[in-house]
């Protein structure tokens, strides 16, 4: 047999090997399920006994919150760049990126669950080769911080920079809070028709953003800096009218 022949004979020997292989490890992985579970490319952190939050870059190592037993997950690949500690009552989640910009492909960099929440604060600051980076208005590519399903008497947020926070499937009787407090700040807040709140108080300052989507809300009291915008979509846009 030619020299060709045998190299070709030997790379289609090769390719049906790893395609074999490939093959059982998804044979593998099917029988197991593991690809069903959600949190598979997550670890798990010891961390309780928390009411208050701070998503310090929040457009780079987001958050998911949940209501439950307290619990902390992240992706395991963004440990290298993700820093979580706790003081006291507060948690607090970071990103320090030593060498370079590491993207991440799940939706949510940390999951968080927690019996309560009293206090949220989100901000767009990061470290990239030892400097400060921040990112200060929100674009479309940038993550969310997302408050899903809890039921409160109260929750306080602060926003500051370019930091998106979702409200979902949560019944909060009292919503308070500033939005885009620093300077410069484009901060945006969206309010889900799958929320109940019986009263929402919220300061949207700088050129930040609150969006209420198809919800009705018994008392809202909001106010609007020059440059901020509140956007009513649905039924919100029939009654919620500020006198």
């Amino acid at each position: 047999m030619k020299t060709s022949n045998k190299l070709i004979v030997a790379a289609m020997l090769l390719i049906f090997i790893a395609l074999f292989i490939y093959d059982e490890m998804l044979k593998t992985e099917y029988v197991s399920g593991r690809y069903r579970d959600p949190y598979r490319n997550y670890v798990s952190l010891n961390f309780k006994d928390f009411d208050a939050i701070d998503i310090n870059s929040s457009t780079i190592a987001n958050a998911k919150i949940v209501q439950g037993p307290f619990s902390i997950r992240i992706d395991k690949d963004a440990k290298e760049y993700v820093n979580i500690t706790q003081k006291g009552n507060r948690l607090t989640v970071s990103a320090d990126f030593k060498y370079s910009f590491l993207n991440n492909a799940n939706p949510y960099v940390v999951i968080i669950s927690c019996p309560k929440l009293n206090q949220l604060h989100t901000s767009a600051t990061y470290t990239l080769h030892n400097s400060a980076v921040t990112d200060t208005i929100v674009l479309w590519q940038m993550r969310e911080v997302l408050v899903d399903g809890f039921k409160l008497d109260s929750l306080l947020v602060n926003q500051d920079y370019g930091s998106t926070i979702l409200i979902k499937n949560s019944h909060i009787n009292y919503l308070s809070g500033v939005v885009g407090k620093a300077n410069g700040s484009g901060s945006v807040i969206k309010l889900f028709k799958t929320n109940q709140f019986e009263s929402v108080k919220l300061d949207i300052q700088n050129r930040s953003q609150m969006e209420v989507n198809n919800i009705q809300i018994p008392k809202l009291d909001y106010h609007l800096a020059d440059s901020a915008k509140l956007i009513l979509n649905g039924e919100a846009g029939n009654y919620l009218k500020k006198p």
